[in-house]
């Protein structure tokens, strides 16, 4: 199983181009490459804070961050600054070249809400340990297009390099439509004076998706 904090080299190149953009209809988008997240690997730059829990040293049986349901909204994003009709017009051409081409139709690039429970997930998430400081997240799966924009009618435009991402749906253990994703917890020392240390670890909790399932054993199902 793969984990990763930038989805590939390509985003390093793109996330240069923080570019300011005029209003700008564009009708091209050239050199597309695409990848999604998922069951052999992801992005942890899309953490979700959930909750956390700092377990005093003196507490000898340990604590538990308790269950619940969290309410989320997994926002769409673009490497360029746009917005309105600009931002609606770069996602349509993301969503329209994403994916294999002939007869396939990629999901929408719209930013989803979604509520996520941990009441059926591990204790592994969810148990802390006297001294250490733990916190619960939530790391949406995203869709990646690239490509780069043309017959845009602010000429500047032609040829920027452009990544959109957006969340997608699949079918969690009870068939209900949910935002894709995995369970995350991260962990770290407490220190000596009761702060928590500035270190920050993995806790090795990346083994959960939606209801404690294994990542390496799902394949979902994108809407």
């Amino acid at each position: 199983m793969l984990f990763y904090e930038f989805i590939s080299p390509a985003i390093l190149i793109f996330a240069v181009l923080l570019l300011p953009l005029a209003v700008s209809d564009c009708t091209r988008w050239t050199d597309s490459r695409w990848l999604s997240d998922g069951a052999n690997g992801y992005s942890t730059a899309n953490f979700h804070f959930l909750d956390n829990l700092v377990c005093p040293s003196q507490n000898k049986t340990g604590c538990t961050i308790p269950r619940k349901t969290y309410q989320l909204t997994i926002e769409r994003t673009l490497n360029i600054t746009a917005d309105g009709a600009d931002a609606d017009n770069i996602f349509t051409l993301a969503q329209n070249n994403y994916g294999p081409g002939r007869n396939y139709i990629a999901p929408p690039f719209i930013t989803r809400s979604t509520t996520v429970s941990s009441t059926g997930i591990s204790d592994i998430f969810l148990k802390v340990e006297p001294g250490i400081n733990k916190t619960l997240g939530w790391i949406p799966f995203m869709l990646y297009s690239y490509g780069n924009l043309g017959n845009c009618t602010n000429a500047t435009l032609n040829d920027v390099g452009v990544m959109a991402a957006a969340p997608y749906l699949m079918n969690d253990t009870n068939d209900n439509s949910v935002v894709a994703g995995a369970w995350s917890a991260f962990s770290n020392n407490i220190t000596s004076s009761g702060a928590v240390s500035s270190a920050f670890r993995s806790s090795g909790s990346f083994v959960g998706f939606l209801s404690a399932i294994a990542v390496a054993m799902l394949c979902p199902t994108v809407l």
